[in-house]
């Protein structure tokens, strides 16, 4: 695999992946932001959940970018498929397991304050 820009090219087969903009995954990223913004939680909580949530969504499209590079290669006749229907709800389905998750943690460990009755 060669990379060169943001092309990927297969050295022998010719194969080529242009990651565009509305690939990079920025778009669940900042749909899991807003949803971790609205909820009641510590603003730690919060920080913690964004930069965590965010390093797994991009974790997962860096995976989603080299199996579409190889479904493309090797079975190019389902890369729109794979591309167009099934990665963007895994991506999304993927963003909502993360919120719940930060969601649960949020619920099963909540912030103690120094409150004085």
């Amino acid at each position: 695999m060669i990379l060169i820009d943001r092309v990927m090219r297969h050295g022998t087969h010719g194969f080529a992946l242009e990651v565009a903009d509305d690939c990079s995954g920025l778009s669940a990223s900042w749909l899991l932001f807003a949803a971790i913004i609205a909820f009641e939680s510590s603003w730690k909580q919060k920080l913690w959940g964004i930069l965590i949530g965010i390093i797994v969504l991009q974790a997962i499209n860096i995976f989603r970018l080299i199996t579409l590079f190889y479904i493309g290669d090797w079975m190019p006749e389902y890369f729109d498929f794979a591309h167009k229907q099934v990665w963007i709800v895994l991506i999304n389905i993927s963003m909502i397991l993360i919120f719940g998750s930060w969601l649960y943690y949020i619920i099963t460990h909540p912030v103690k304050t120094n409150e004085t009755a």
